[in-house]
């Protein structure tokens, strides 16, 4: 009788006592760039590493976050380059690039 009260009194411990269910959020605080009205086809390419369809990061549903620092942005569309630019971007800032439907720079 003595082991059952002590092996009731473990499983009350281990199963009624609650992992944390929150956690600790950080802000992300790094600089991020939007490109709006870019061709379907267009592709965001950072330093010469392509990142994915520019519409995926149109700024509605999510930016594209890049490291602080000097960077080169381009945007590609059937193979010729509608936009580039070097930019140097701080902690949280965020650019916006305008693209026009056939491919003009805002």
């Amino acid at each position: 009788m003595k082991y059952l009260i002590i092996l009731f009194s473990l499983m009350v411990l281990a199963f009624g006592c609650a992992n944390p269910s929150g956690g600790v959020r950080v802000p992300d605080k790094r600089p991020s760039i939007v490109v709006q009205n870019a061709p379907t086809d267009a592709i965001v390419m950072v330093d010469g590493l392509d990142m994915g369809l520019a519409n995926d990061y149109d700024g509605k549903e999510k930016a594209l976050l890049i490291e602080s620092g000097t960077h080169k942005i381009e945007v590609i569309s059937r193979g010729i380059s509608i936009l580039s630019e070097q930019i140097f971007l701080g902690s949280g800032e965020l650019k916006t690039f305008k693209v026009g439907p056939s491919g003009e720079i805002k």
